[in-house]
């Protein structure tokens, strides 16, 4: 016979999949849902859509290496933990400051948060990996629950271009790498 857990036994806010330290993530985006209610008290529209980012961590940004744990118990967390963005496609502004929106799609897209963003739709956007900086607040029944602060893209170093001197010496002994060497010496 099938069995569902209580509230008293999911742990806080987490609801079981555990509560990850305040710390900076590698994330990647699994899916999104648009929902028919808008993001904050102050927005009156009653047409006011708000889109859900659903993001699996990965791992820790600056030690990939190590497991990702609950910061209580100091276990794994469930391998099913997501976080959610709440993006709000009316906030994709630059001034006064930048819109954390504008910044996740950026960052998901890998493009320069002042440049225009072109995109097809949401689905071009799971998948991506981006850095998210997770922070831990109470939710109103006291317990601890991961937030999204802010985001940035995930940095891809280029690769250095050969410099001249190298490049014309391989140019120059690409030829003589193919011949056989004299066997006098």
């Amino acid at each position: 016979m099938p069995r569902v857990p209580g509230a008293d036994e999911y742990q806080g806010g987490g609801e079981g999949f555990g509560t990850l330290e305040s710390d900076e993530y590698r994330v990647r985006i699994v899916s999104w849902e648009e929902h028919e209610q808008p993001l904050g008290p102050y927005n009156k529209d009653p047409n006011a859509k708000s889109i859900w980012f659903k993001l699996e961590p990965i791992a820790y940004e600056h030690d990939p290496e190590s497991e990702l744990v609950d910061k209580d118990s100091g276990e794994p967390i469930n391998e099913e933990k997501t976080l959610i963005f709440f993006y709000d496609p009316k906030r994709l502004g630059l001034v006064p400051r930048i819109a954390k929106s504008r910044m996740f799609l950026a960052a998901a897209l890998n493009t320069p948060v002042e440049e225009p963003i072109e995109f097809d739709g949401y689905d071009d956007l799971v998948g991506k990996e981006l850095v998210a900086n997770v922070i831990v607040k109470k939710d109103k029944n006291g317990n601890d629950q991961n937030r999204i602060d802010s985001v940035r893209p995930v940095k891809q170093r280029k690769r250095a271009a050969k410099a001249p001197l190298v490049r014309a010496a391989e140019e120059t002994f690409a030829a003589d790498a193919n011949e056989p060497e004299d066997e006098d010496y």
